[in-house]
């Protein structure tokens, strides 16, 4: 299902991560389903990426 809408699953994030092999970009985290937060924090607190944020919205970033 992620595939289809283009989402991507804490797995598939990790593996992008591997191929991109650099823990000195930061990485931000968003438009998560509300009914599986819980467990998309968990499996994402597994995921070893140094530079990993999940935002929560209402974040202001300046460029």
């Amino acid at each position: 299902m992620a595939l289809k809408s283009g989402h991507m699953t804490p797995a598939m994030l990790e593996k992008q991560l591997t191929k991109l092999d650099r823990d000195d970009v930061p990485v931000y985290i968003f438009h998560m389903k509300q009914q599986y937060l819980d467990e998309l924090h968990a499996e994402l607190s597994q995921v070893p990426h140094s530079r990993l944020t999940v935002l929560n919205g209402g974040e202001i970033f300046e460029i």
